[in-house]
């Protein structure tokens, strides 16, 4: 199908990508590379085309070249998640940890961010849903923004006071902010009502 569409049209980026993306499947990096080069001869700005091009240098062990390409992916679209995965697999490779680091932690905040605007949207339809609080709560805990993680968690509790995984990641978000005797308070009474759940909030 992809190559009937390029006899047709012989211009049609995404049709080349998509070929690209097939051959880098059956193991034909050359053949990707190939088709890459020419769909960002057609557009040499479009960062699906230099992201999938950095992605298939890796591979090849092209290192440095990857990261032009990645690099001017996500110049053209900073949070474009498939760039910052294969950017911080590549410097991983280099012996770069920190630096790759930081590029999965960009990653995360992304996807953390989303799930944050999905979050929202479902209280906006029903405010009273004690496990999209909690789990609001639980991911701005893991954003660091613990004051709004409580917000969250205190409501929760409120609409459900016996809700064994709210206690316990709000137990582990006092502890975050050094509040220890709260912390206890909070991680007992989880293990209480549920001994299996109060330690998985506890990182």
């Amino acid at each position: 199908m992809t190559d009937e569409a390029l006899k047709l049209h012989p211009n049609y980026v995404f049709a080349l990508i998509i070929r690209g993306w097939i051959k880098q499947s059956q193991g034909d990096h050359a053949g990707t590379l190939q088709d890459l080069d020419e769909a960002l001869k057609l557009k040499p700005n479009y960062e699906i085309a230099l992201a999938k091009r950095g992605e298939t240098k890796r591979m090849q062990g092209d290192y440095a070249g990857a990261l032009r390409d990645l690099d001017e992916a996500l110049k053209l679209k900073p949070k474009y998640g498939f760039a910052l995965t294969c950017r911080g697999a590549t410097k991983q490779l280099q012996g770069d940890h920190a630096a790759a680091l930081r590029d999965l932690d960009e990653l995360h905040n992304l996807e953390a961010n989303r799930a944050l605007r999905d979050l929202d949207e479902t209280l906006k339809l029903d405010p009273k849903y004690a496990f999209a609080l909690a789990t609001r709560g639980a991911t701005k805990r893991e954003q660091r923004d613990y004051a709004g993680a409580l917000r969250d968690l205190d409501e929760a509790l409120k609409l459900d006071p016996k809700y064994a995984l709210a206690l316990a990641t709000r137990g582990a978000t006092k502890r975050m902010q050094g509040h220890y005797a709260g912390a206890l308070r909070d991680l007992d009474e989880a293990l209480k009502l549920e001994p299996n759940q109060a330690d998985a909030q506890g990182d």
